[in-house]
């Protein structure tokens, strides 16, 4: 029997036309648009479990690939904020498989890496400069701190929760103040939902060093605030 005209899947063509706007458009407005457009209907057909999706997840996966490491910071917002839509559909291992493995190896194979972490290496005399498209290592940390933040909720499981928590607590003793920042509001929407062995052994104490002695002036003071929540929360 035929499905509702309201609940009908859509056919490939217009998932393909979506695709490409998502990833080949000069115009960013256009790629950004592209992206959430092909997430909202990949996300509802596979609700309604559209015979034909399956190959195109694939698809789906390097769109947004694609759109978390685009050089123009909107659509790397936009992707973010598809991911919780694709969570719900395609389950959080699917997102991060196929959305978030590949930002993460690119991060930690980035040439800069090293300059960057707490025990930084000493900076060349001379650096590679980056091309105009390039996104910066900054930006790469941050998007995907900003991906995990929107991804946690009380329905990650344990390996998941102590993943993260390990970048998180790399993330927050990084040199770059913004990035810091980033890892510190992750860390905190993660120490909400975390067991309190995970909470008091590596959360907590990351936190509470960044609010004691973090040298940026918002982080301090933001990390300050988490701390008072978990302390709250935990009847402090």
């Amino acid at each position: 029997e035929a499905a509702p005209p309201r609940c009908r899947p859509l056919p490939p063509t217009p998932s393909l036309l979506i695709h490409a706007g998502a990833e080949i458009a000069d115009d960013w407005r256009i790629r950004k648009i592209s992206m959430t457009l092909f997430s909202i209907m990949m996300a509802g057909c596979k609700k309604a479990e559209a015979a034909w999706l399956e190959p195109f997840q694939d698809q789906l996966g390097a769109s947004m690939r694609v759109a978390l490491g685009d050089y123009i910071a909107q659509v790397r917002v936009g992707a973010i904020e598809c991911l919780p839509r694709l969570s719900a559909a395609f389950g959080l291992e699917w997102v991060k498989s196929n959305c978030l493995a590949e930002l993460r190896k690119d991060i930690e194979s980035d040439p800069f890496y090293q300059f960057h972490l707490k025990d930084a290496m000493e900076k060349p005399a001379v650096e590679r400069e980056r091309g105009s498209k390039e996104v910066a290592l900054h930006s790469k940390w941050i998007t995907y701190f900003a991906s995990l933040r929107v991804l946690i909720s009380e329905q990650i499981d344990s390996e998941t929760a102590a993943e993260w928590s390990d970048v998180l607590c790399t993330g927050v003793e990084v040199t770059t103040p913004n990035v810091r920042f980033n890892a510190m509001l992750a860390m905190g929407e993660l120490a909400k939902v975390a067991d309190d062995d995970l909470l008091q052994s590596k959360l907590k104490p990351a936190i509470t060093t960044m609010a004691n002695e973090d040298v940026d002036d918002d982080c301090k003071y933001f990390a300050k605030q988490q701390l008072a929540e978990i302390n709250s929360n935990q009847g402090y």
